[in-house]
């Protein structure tokens, strides 16, 4: 058990930026992908961008989870640590 409130605020930041982070590198990557199905017309790169398309699709909702993991269960550890040790 986690009894260090900093230690989880740590935590909850990390996840926060990361998310962030990914979320830039997938804007980054999607404008990347865009401009080459633009000009490749290869069937080879068609599938791979659709099965990109497909996994850009599945990590918005896992982003909005990491989220939810940060502000609801983390944050509530954070409370019980800090009461915990003010006890």
């Amino acid at each position: 058990m986690i009894t260090d409130p900093e230690a989880v605020q740590t935590f909850r930041y990390e996840l926060v930026e990361l998310v962030e982070k990914l979320r830039e590198q997938l804007k980054r990557t999607d404008v990347a992908m865009e401009e080459v199905a633009n000009t490749w017309k290869d069937e080879q790169f068609k599938k791979y961008h659709r099965e990109f398309q497909k996994d850009r699709d599945i990590f918005e909702p896992l982003c909005k989870d990491i989220e939810a993991f940060e502000e609801g269960p983390l944050r509530e550890l954070q409370q019980i640590a800090t009461d915990y040790i003010n006890l």
